[in-house]
């Protein structure tokens, strides 16, 4: 249910998150009415770890805050080689392909009418074009199934890894991987501009008999108190507070551990598209649309005018079916 009432009559502060999350929540409000169902307790944060003994035995300088996505593909070229035996390849964005995506406020479908966006719309083509350059990378995109790829466990042969912050406690202890991490690249003309998801809201349902006590639960979870809590243990506070930022990830690190554990909450999220009840999401959780065309796309040969044309065509068809239930 909507909890805008609660939030007034309790009192709560909605200014105490971080730019952005109260707004992109409310973009994916299904009624089109900017309602807010949940008050946001985690981020869906992304962050990117570099493997410091790759760029050393390369003798690249480590990648920094505020690269653009052109800086990255430059440093991947250098770090895609083969030396001593090992294929080092110098970038992954694992689980989504379609992260640089999600720095644009892209519609992928016209709210009202259901008409499929993506050969007109100009940073949709722009993306593809990036993920064209990354894919013709020599050997960044060659599978070697004897030895598989990996930033953590036995690979440790990617130089640059996008993925969710919360990443970070779980590579801390595995042995022989010397790592930091910085902010994900930006697109050179929105610097400052990170990709973005809804955050993780926590929801009463309007069937709930103990309302009251589901806010109170949820109130507090959103507190500064109970960020501290949670950004500690690994999960990606959406209160914006350089304190509860400093403490992330401290309850599973090692003492004296070292990370940038700043890095996820250095650029401001970018903002999410309209809500179309035609799609396509671009979600956090399990698969969309956008992410399984970016992966098919960067094992295929197909030059990204068709490309698009060819999504286009098959979401079309995904509209009609979706309007034929309605």
């Amino acid at each position: 249910m909507p909890i805008d009432d609660m939030v007034e009559q309790s009192g709560f502060d909605l200014g105490v998150f971080r730019e952005g999350i109260i707004d992109n929540l409310r973009a994916i409000d299904p009624l089109g009415e900017g309602n807010l169902y949940g008050l946001p307790i985690e981020s869906t944060l992304m962050v990117m770890y570099y493997n410091k003994d790759i760029f050393d035995r390369l003798g690249e300088s480590y990648p920094v805050e505020g690269m653009t996505w052109e800086e990255a593909l430059e440093l991947a070229k250098k770090l895609t080689r083969e030396v001593d035996g090992v294929q080092y390849k110098g970038l992954a964005l694992e689980p989504s392909y379609a992260i640089p995506y999600t720095q644009f406020a892209i519609p992928g479908t016209d709210p009202e009418t259901g008409e499929v966006l993506f050969t007109q719309d100009p940073n949709t083509k722009r993306v593809f074009d990036w993920l064209d350059k990354l894919r013709n990378i020599p050997g960044l995109m060659d599978m070697d199934e004897a030895r598989p790829d990996g930033f953590g466990g036995n690979g440790q042969n990617i130089a640059m890894w996008i993925s969710t912050a919360p990443w970070l406690p779980l590579l801390a202890p595995v042995e022989g991987l010397n790592f930091d991490m910085t902010s994900v690249p930006v697109w050179e003309d929105m610097p400052g501009i990170a990709p973005t998801t809804p955050a993780m809201p926590f929801n009463i349902t309007k069937h709930s008999e103990n309302k009251e006590a589901a806010w109170a639960v949820i109130s507090h979870l959103a507190t500064e108190e109970g960020q501290k809590v949670l950004s500690a243990a690994g999960s990606a506070p959406t209160y914006d507070s350089e304190e509860v930022f400093a403490l992330f990830g401290h309850m599973d690190l090692e003492d004296g551990a070292t990370y940038n554990v700043q890095a996820p909450f250095i650029n401001q999220m970018g903002e999410l598209p309209p809500y179309s009840k035609y799609g396509p999401q671009v979600t956090f959780h399990g698969d969309n649309f956008i992410t399984a065309k970016a992966r098919e796309f960067l094992e295929s040969d197909v030059d990204v005018v068709t490309y698009l044309r060819q999504m286009e065509e098959e979401y079309t068809t995904i509209v009609a079916e979706m309007k034929a239930k309605e």
